[in-house]
């Protein structure tokens, strides 16, 4: 009998300690999760975060959304009702203003094409940027689109009120921004909105290395 109860003392004593071990284990995680900087729980982009509360010094960011173009530093468009035209951009230029702490992006082809884009602040890859009116753009997630084409010689503006008002996506692939227009279309600017449009169905996907 003292037999049996020593192995049944020896059995609880393993048991607690493999629970034990178990609890150790969960509390080093909510410790290591715990040792994140504060700005990672704030749900604003900050510190040295790429979107809200992830990358950097955070967990890293879900992939917000799907592709829509497969092909890089490319662009496709039809122009007025014509078959697609597709170009690759030669040249990608992006930088933040001091000024305004906006981020800016413009992408050319050798065939004259010139897309660029504003971001209202340092782009944040959790956000998908909505259309505006504006070349200076304010407050959280807009983006002023702009596009030349080589059949036109003035600069036409993405509209946020036209019948496709898409938005603009960018991600965060390999230390590069990847910024993409999916269905995006251009008209006159000529100081009011002039309902004509031109160019239709834009896709593009710009590559910022």
């Amino acid at each position: 009998m003292k037999v049996i109860n020593f192995f049944i003392v020896i059995l609880m004593i393993t048991t607690i300690g493999c629970r034990k071990d178990e609890l150790r284990d969960d509390v080093e995680l909510s410790t290591n999760k715990r040792d994140a900087p504060a700005t990672c729980f704030n749900e604003t982009m900050d510190g040295d975060e790429i979107g809200t509360d992830c990358g950097g010094s955070c967990n890293e960011c879900d992939k917000y959304f799907n592709s829509c173009m497969s092909t890089d530093q490319a662009i496709t468009y039809y122009f007025d009702g014509g078959a697609a035209t597709t170009s690759m951009f030669t040249n990608v230029d992006f930088t933040t203003s001091n000024s305004d702490g906006n981020f800016y992006v413009e992408a050319t082809t050798a065939e004259g094409e010139i897309i660029t884009i504003t971001f209202s602040g340092m782009p944040n890859i959790m956000q998908a940027y909505s259309l505006t009116a504006s070349s200076n753009p304010s407050g959280p997630y807009y983006a002023y689109v702009t596009g030349k084409f080589p059949n036109h010689s003035s600069t036409l503006v993405a509209p946020p009120n036209g019948p496709n008002p898409t938005k603009v996506y960018i991600t965060y692939e390999d230390g590069r921004y990847i910024i993409e227009l999916c269905g995006m279309d251009f008209r006159y600017d000529a100081g009011s909105w002039i309902v004509t449009y031109k160019y239709y169905d834009t896709y593009a996907r710009i590559i910022c290395e």
